[in-house]
């Protein structure tokens, strides 16, 4: 489990974001099955390589409160600036719950 908290300090005048993560590794127990739909709609559709999980939060979205996929494809990532450039692919608001994060068809390390 990755979890992501984006917190801006009260005290600091720069706009400098600070994240705190909690990285657990998944222990393989009580896996559930995923069934794939055929056709997703174009923001929930998954990738190879990097792939970002939220909910979008802005009301006015067409996807408000639901799952949206960011997909970042292969290469090298900095959390730090994949969070700050990270949006909703609809309304291209950055109001959304990070979910998660998913790796699909490739090797991974996380350093840091």
């Amino acid at each position: 489990m990755l979890k992501f908290r984006v917190m801006k300090s009260a005290s600091s005048k720069s706009s400098q974001i600070s994240v705190c993560i909690d990285f657990r590794f998944n222990l393989l127990r009580n896996v559930k099955k995923v069934n794939w739909k055929n056709k997703p709609p174009w923001y929930r559709e998954v990738h190879d390589g990097l792939n970002w999980f939220g909910y979008c939060k802005n009301e006015e979205c067409a996807a408000f409160k639901e799952l949206f996929v960011v997909n970042r494809g292969y290469g090298i990532f900095k959390l730090e600036q994949e969070l700050a450039e990270f949006s909703c692919p609809l309304c291209i608001k950055t109001h959304f719950d990070l979910s998660n994060m998913g790796f699909v068809n490739c090797e991974w390390a996380l350093k840091g």
